[in-house]
């Protein structure tokens, strides 16, 4: 993933030009269309047999790209509604405030599920459908767990490296539905 930090370097470097190239809606078209193009190859077996270098490259680069700049230009053209007042938008920044918090404790209240009806690829709507409900409610799990982890000035710092000054804000809003109530 050393690719992506270095890709994530030069934006920073060069934050205005890339936020105004990633923000352009032609470019996301291109980005869309070269994910859509990237998944149909990646899911083609004749594709992979007969140029594995191309499906390769395909596969590990080209896909995780326009992947990437996709999203980052659907939150970029979106920027205005994620600013907002709205419950829905604080609810995100919460969130998106919390997601080192998220990303360590996540991996400890994931779930094998070995359900025939879940691992096939033949029930995209009740897969999408049951991993969302996951999502959420691992999210709301870690966010919770992240919650009384705050608590301690000490185990903030050390475990989510939150400063001194925002240790403050932590007492005030500890939690998304404080978030909501402040509205």
């Amino acid at each position: 993933y050393l690719q992506f930090f270095a890709v994530g370097l030069i934006c920073a470097k060069y934050k205005s030009k890339f936020l105004s190239f990633i923000i352009n809606r032609r470019n996301l078209t291109v980005f869309i269309v070269g994910w859509f193009i990237c998944m149909l190859l990646w899911y083609n077996d004749n594709f992979k047999s007969f140029s594995p270098l191309a499906y390769s490259c395909v596969h590990d680069i080209m896909v995780r790209y326009f992947a990437l700049f996709t999203v980052v230009a659907l939150f970029g053209i979106s920027a205005e509604y994620f600013s907002g007042e709205s419950r829905t938008a604080k609810l995100l920044q919460f969130i998106g405030s919390r997601t080192l918090d998220i990303y360590m404790i996540h991996y400890l209240l994931l779930i094998s599920l070995q359900m025939p009806l879940l691992i096939s690829g033949d029930n995209i709507i009740i897969q999408m459908l049951v991993s969302g409900v996951l999502t959420i409610a691992i999210v709301a799990v870690c966010l919770f767990i992240s919650g009384i982890i705050r608590k301690s000035p000490f185990l903030a710092s050390w475990l989510f490296g939150v400063k001194k000054n925002e240790q403050d804000k932590v007492e005030i809003i500890s939690s998304p539905s404080t978030v909501l109530d402040n509205q």
